[in-house]
């Protein structure tokens, strides 16, 4: 108790009366270190709200500024992302983007401007999305030189911010990488939050030879890795559904052949003791004898690349869903691009 009073004490002598909060059982914990990195970008932020994401070492952190709302990671030493909450309805603009593909009809709601980050050049803008029943992130991308937008859809995320500290990343997650010949070391990776807490990991630039692709639970299993031992040409097409767990089967009957996904080929990717599959929407897909390679990349590349207008893609939407080995479905992500 003693503690917890020159924790407010001295929260209150740094800040004035802004109410400052930690959400998580670590309260005593929360270093000053983080609210001074809140506050030296804000100086006029208000009611801080603090939610331990890796103790010690990470915090989400909602707070105020002026008349504008602040959804927030953030570190001892710096923002890790920054989102700014945009009151009113989604811009008619980015409406119509979206009524132009199969995911249209759903509903938005807390829609935002996301900061750059060390690897999004570019504000990103950002909306939760309900479709079908399902909670999803919308994200729209500009693409300025050929006057498009690259639209991602991908499973529901509270926060999203990048790493290049490995000692927040899982064990397992680097032992990955250090048993992978292709992989040197593990670089940027993007952490995906969801509404329960839990977090998923996407390798967006370690030093390996190419564009890395890798995804991976919170335990730091791998759910799928383009440059893994897996040939590039192991798909089925349109495969006997009653091969696969039978989670995954009503899965794909009842949530995506539902919604129209009717051609589509299913991958299955095992390494080092994980294991899972990997459903991909083949409907737009033009003269490819091995659509994985050029679709995995396009799919989950998604920070500053024009990937759907290059030669090597010509595609307009993509679809991905990841189950693991039990057939049970862990992600999905859908890609497109639409020209203005």
């Amino acid at each position: 108790m003693q503690r917890r009073f020159w924790f407010v004490m001295l929260t209150g002598l740094l800040f004035g009366c802004n109410r400052v909060a930690d959400l998580s059982p670590q309260s005593d914990s929360l270093p000053k270190e983080a609210i001074q990195v809140v506050k030296t970008k804000y100086p006029e932020a208000a009611t801080l709200v603090f939610k331990t994401l890796t103790d010690q070492k990470i915090w989400q952190v909602n707070f105020t500024n002026k008349a504008d709302a602040h959804q927030s990671v953030v570190s001892k030493v710096s923002f890790l992302s920054n989102a700014r909450m945009v009151n009113g309805d989604i811009p008619d603009s980015l409406l119509q983007v979206i009524n132009q593909l199969s995911i249209k009809g759903g509903a938005f709601r807390n829609f935002r401007v996301v900061d750059p980050t060390p690897i999004d050049s570019n504000s990103q803008l950002m909306a939760d999305y309900q479709w079908h029943g399902e909670d999803y992130t919308v994200k729209w991308v500009r693409q300025r030189r050929n006057m498009a937008y690259t639209v991602f859809m991908y499973s529901r995320s509270s926060v999203e911010y990048v790493v290049d500290d490995t000692s927040v990343l899982p064990d397992k997650l680097i032992k990955f990488y250090q048993s992978t010949a292709v992989y040197k070391k593990v670089g940027r990776v993007k952490v995906y939050v969801d509404g329960t807490g839990k977090k998923m990991y996407r390798d967006v630039g370690s030093d390996a030879p190419y564009s890395t692709v890798a995804l991976f639970n919170e335990s730091g299993d791998p759910l799928f890795s383009l440059y893994s031992d897996m040939a590039m040409a192991n798909y089925t097409m349109n495969p006997d559904l009653a091969a696969y767990p039978v989670a995954m089967q009503q899965y794909i009957k009842n949530k995506i052949e539902s919604v129209g996904i009717t051609d589509y080929f299913i991958q299955h990717f095992s390494q080092n003791g994980a294991s899972c599959y990997y459903v991909m929407d083949s409907t737009d897909w033009i003269g490819y004898e091995t659509p994985n390679f050029f679709s995995n990349r396009a799919l989950f590349y998604d920070e500053n690349q024009p990937v759907f207008v290059s030669s090597i893609v010509p595609v307009k939407e993509v679809n991905g869903f990841v189950f693991d080995a039990s057939g049970t479905f862990m992600y999905r992500i859908f890609g497109a691009q639409v020209y203005q």
